[in-house]
């Protein structure tokens, strides 16, 4: 009975290994890996640096209250060696590139979205050049994320990061009070800052839904083991 429940216990930690190492999805938006290139990425399909590469991620950029668009007086994605940020054009031409794309919310709100094939639930983030006060704000296929409870009720992106013991600028979702859930559409929002400081996306890990087949192929492997150790016990009875 012992040799039948361990290797029930040992066919499901497999199965559920093979369910969750497609979870391990990680992207680097940084020039050069990946093949990715500086300049605007909007609606570019990257690849992951870590995972399946055909795992590809679409990217996009816009003013909060617009859809992202391929009008070229509206916001664009923009890639540099500090990560995706917003190409504002509604700032001024001598603010130079880098404060033009920075995700500040100064002139009006500004958000990344992250479009996957498959839903996916976020497991961390990562901001490049963050200072005190910078707050983000997730919506998952349009519904909005309460941070403020599963962070404590705090949503400042170093005061988490400090809670966490984590790189200033990182949010390890895996460590909060609760999971985001899964969404094919992540928008990462910047309404505003009251600070006037900017920062760009520069890591996202993300674990995609397990495929119902898969799952179903753990519960049937499973109950095949029980339904066998079974009749192997009513044989020696």
């Amino acid at each position: 009975m012992r040799a039948s429940l361990a290797g029930i216990v040992w066919l499901s930690a497999v199965l559920g290994s093979g369910v969750g190492a497609r979870g391990d999805i990680a992207y680097h938006f940084k020039p050069g890996v990946e093949g990715q290139v500086r300049g605007f990425v909007q609606f570019a399909e990257i690849a992951p640096e870590v995972g399946d590469p055909d795992f590809t991620v679409r990217v996009s950029g816009s003013l909060v209250g617009a859809a992202p668009s391929t009008d070229p007086t509206s916001g664009w994605a923009f890639l540099d060696k500090w990560g995706l940020g917003v190409f504002n054009r509604s700032l001024a031409k001598d603010v130079g590139v880098q404060g033009q794309v920075q995700l500040d919310g100064r002139h009006g709100g500004e958000y990344i979205r992250l479009e996957f094939s498959v839903p996916v639930r976020i497991t961390l983030l990562t901001f490049a050049s963050v200072s005190t006060g910078e707050s983000v704000e997730l919506l998952a296929d349009g519904a909005p994320i309460a941070l403020d409870s599963m962070f404590s009720g705090s949503k400042s992106i170093r005061e988490i990061s400090v809670a966490q013991s984590v790189w200033p600028g990182t949010i390890d979702f895996t460590h909060a009070s609760a999971s985001t859930g899964f969404a094919r559409q992540w928008d990462v929002l910047f309404p505003g800052s009251a600070f006037g400081d900017g920062i760009q996306l520069e890591n996202v890990r993300v674990k995609p839904l397990p495929e119902p087949s898969t799952l179903l192929l753990a519960s049937i492997g499973v109950a095949a083991l029980w339904i066998g150790s079974r009749r192997r016990r009513a044989r020696q009875t």
